[in-house]
């Protein structure tokens, strides 16, 4: 792919309502002040602070030159919190130039990844779906609503942390590496209808689990030692966002800690297909040498996001037809036994889990310390929000042992408030694969 030339920037408004007086950067160049959209140089395009209804009230949202907050399905005060980048006003002009640089090298990554020419109009996990997966499948009505029981993106545990108001609690949370995740996810295996729902009597588990299909099932007898993080089944007793559809991936997952499961229905599909295989067909990848860059990461994190989207049928009569994205319980049942793997850890670490899923688990972390914090992420694997540590902390914690090589660690620990250290080796790996960006130094 050629090198890219279109040039990225940031814009965050003081006021989102009145998107007058704010602060802009362009990547690779100083933050200054503006006193409208009209100052804002018309080459660039420019990832703002103002969500899609907003974005749309403004008249940007049909504006070729700007894109809204969740651009990135990270949104911008996301960033700022996982890199410890204060959103105050003595910072302001930091906090933008950081996302102007973020913008570019994430869309310019997810570019050539998808071997785009033009960045895309409205999300980056939109053209995933559109450019990879195409449009969604026809299907009866109570088989989308199986799929839809089956997609949520979060599990909630029955932690008692959780039924209490929780507003007041020290809401933290960890989020597990990007890349990785990303890779892990993409091995799942993916079906396409016809789909068939049949009744579940004399199904048993080990049938459904040798190939993609989705279950309804009852189970009882669950593992104490994971019973506040598992929220499946209709036979469990829970009251709070229990589903009673889960995947086959999920009901894998189930058997080793569920002594009794039983399936109720089984919707199964007529063609296999495997997701890495889907994806070399239309995904070009750098190699194994940017695998810890930040802006990597989350350029892939959009590719799997994107791929449980749903893309409506473009033909008016279909779309007046139920139809769902068919991919969306798969990936994101293999997106939450990551992130329950990860939750196991950190409440092994002492942590208090509250949810997971989406790539991350949310935790009540009230009274615990940033080493603290730390110890629990690195040995759990999974990267912290932004902490204050000392380098002889953060030194100590990377030669802990984890980690098979001290360098990892550090890797690691980046995330853990060395904020420039960490964008300083994002740019430069990104650049190596890319170029440098126009206007940087």
């Amino acid at each position: 792919m050629e090198k890219c030339v279109f040039k990225f920037g940031f814009v965050a408004f003081d006021n989102p309502r009145k998107h007058s007086d704010g602060w802009a950067a362009v990547e690779g160049e100083r933050a200054q002040r503006i006193t409208g959209a009209h100052a804002l140089a018309s080459d660039v395009i420019w990832w703002t602070n103002l969500d899609y209804s907003l974005s749309e009230l403004s008249g940007m949202g049909s504006n070729a030159r700007f894109r809204s907050a969740d651009y990135l399905w990270r949104r911008p005060e996301w960033f700022l919190r996982q890199l410890g980048i204060s959103e105050s006003e003595d910072h302001r002009s930091t906090a933008t130039e950081a996302l102007a640089g973020i913008n570019g090298r994430v869309t310019k990554l997810f570019m050539r990844l998808l071997r785009l020419q033009t960045p895309p109009l409205y999300s980056l996990r939109k053209s995933a779906a559109e450019v990879i997966l195409g449009e969604n499948e026809i299907v009866s009505i109570p088989i989308r609503k199986a799929f839809e029981d089956a997609t949520k993106f979060v599990i909630k545990t029955e932690r008692v942390a959780y039924k209490r108001n929780t507003t007041k609690a020290a809401s933290y949370s960890f989020w597990l590496p990007a890349a990785l995740h990303t890779a892990i996810v993409s091995e799942v295996p993916i079906a396409r209808g016809p789909w068939k729902m049949s009744n579940g009597k004399g199904v048993t588990v080990e049938e459904c689990v040798c190939s993609p299909c989705l279950a309804q099932i009852s189970v009882s007898q669950i593992n104490r030692e994971v019973s506040s993080l598992l929220n499946f089944g209709s036979g469990t007793g829970r009251v709070q966002d229990n589903r009673t559809w889960v995947s086959s991936i999920e009901l894998d997952m189930l058997t080793e800690w569920v002594s009794k499961i039983e399936i109720l229905k089984v919707i199964r599909p007529t063609t296999l297909l495997s997701l890495n295989d889907y994806l070399r067909k239309r995904i070009k990848g750098p190699g194994e040498e940017i695998r810890f860059a930040f802006s990597w990461g989350i350029a892939l994190e959009n590719i799997w996001v994107g791929l449980g989207t749903t893309v409506p049928p473009s033909n008016p009569e279909s779309r007046q037809k139920p139809h769902v994205n068919t991919f969306t319980p798969f990936l994101r049942a293999a997106d939450r036994n990551e992130c329950f793997l990860a939750a196991r850890r950190l409440q092994k670490a002492g942590v208090s889990v509250l949810r997971y899923g989406g790539g991350s688990v949310i935790s009540d972390c009230t009274g615990m310390l940033d080493r603290r914090l730390a110890e629990a992420a690195v040995s759990s694997r999974v990267f912290p929000e932004a902490l204050k540590l000392s380098d002889q902390e953060a030194a100590m914690i990377a030669r802990s042992g984890h980690f098979k090589r001290e360098e990892q660690g550090m890797s690691m620990l980046l995330y853990s408030g060395q904020t420039q250290e960490l964008l300083i080796v994002d740019k430069k790996i990104t650049t190596s694969l890319l170029g440098p960006a126009k206007g940087s130094s």
